[in-house]
């Protein structure tokens, strides 16, 4: 490979890393640095930066093609109570109950909990027994249950970033792993 296409595969490894997972993210800035401090890339090097951008590219693509599936927690109030519930389209849910609402609605809050309705339901009854001291009737809070459901937002983001960098680090354990093996294959030839 030519100078300037490594210098070409090093700068796309550069502008891609944002959307990296971060033991992609840890490889590339190595790659960036070796190439950095000796100038090249070895092949094998060249060949695993090409396959660092293609699986960034596939898990772009997955993304792009899953966003219309996703369901959100929310919280509709009309100043009064709150209403916590999920929805695919929590835009959509809050102008669907202002038709049948005397009162001026407003989407305080939402976060989202994955694709599948069963995990949108649990995560809905979780925030609900969170907010059981508040409820009104069926999914009718009172107000000052907002800060409960702030809380209730940070410690599912805390929990979704331990499980990502749980999966993480099972990711890099694996492809060590594997790693070994092929070293250990490679020892018998």
């Amino acid at each position: 490979m030519s100078e300037k296409s490594q210098w070409m595969l090093v700068e796309k490894l550069q502008s891609t890393m944002p959307q990296m997972d971060e033991y992609a993210m840890a490889k590339a800035s190595n790659l960036i640095g070796w190439h950095s401090e000796h100038g090249y890339l070895t092949q094998k090097q060249q060949g695993f930066a090409r396959i660092l951008l293609t699986r960034t590219k596939e898990k772009r693509t997955q993304k792009a093609n899953h966003r219309g599936n996703e369901h959100y927690l929310y919280a509709i109030s009309d100043g009064v109570a709150i209403k916590l519930g999920f929805s695919r389209s929590p835009s959509k849910r809050l102008k669907d109950m202002q038709t049948g609402h005397p009162m001026k609605l407003q989407l305080l809050w939402m976060l989202g909990v994955g694709e599948s309705p069963a995990k949108a339901r649990k995560a809905e009854r979780k925030l609900h027994r969170y907010c059981r001291k508040f409820r009104k009737r069926g999914e009718w809070f009172e107000l000052a249950c907002a800060p409960v459901v702030e809380k209730f937002e940070i410690r599912e983001k805390e929990h979704r970033q331990r499980v990502k960098q749980d999966a993480a680090q099972k990711q890099i354990d694996n492809e060590n792993q594997e790693r070994e093996i092929l070293a250990a294959a490679r020892e018998r030839i």
